[in-house]
């Protein structure tokens, strides 16, 4: 007996959704990496086999940060050329659009 068409449906879309949480997980992977890596003392970091949870985990790296940059700084700089590139998008956009609706050729005349 041939299996059914809600049958066909439903294997299809359970195999789609392993794939994409497969591929989700596999994306998700550098960021996990990213976090355990900050508790970990750099011995740490580069053993091998590696380790996937730190051991004791430490916060020392981040008083290390905050002691030899100045991450403030950094923060108010990234800050300041975010708003610049919005505000030069905003503007650039709205004289497009603002062209695309009053001039000839536009949509509606």
């Amino acid at each position: 007996m041939f299996p059914t068409r809600k049958f066909r449906t439903t294997v299809r879309r359970g195999a789609l959704y392993v794939i994409l949480t497969l591929l989700a997980l596999l994306f998700m992977f550098p960021f996990y990496w990213l976090i355990v890596s900050a508790f970990k003392t750099q011995a740490q970091i580069f053993t091998m086999p590696p380790q996937w949870l730190p051991h004791p985990a430490t916060g020392h790296n981040f008083v290390e940060l905050a002691h030899e940059t100045n991450l403030l700084r950094a923060f108010v700089n990234s800050v300041i050329n975010s708003a610049g590139h919005v505000l030069l998008s905003l503007f650039l956009c709205s004289l497009g659009g603002y062209a695309f609706a009053k001039f000839p050729g536009a949509p509606g005349h």
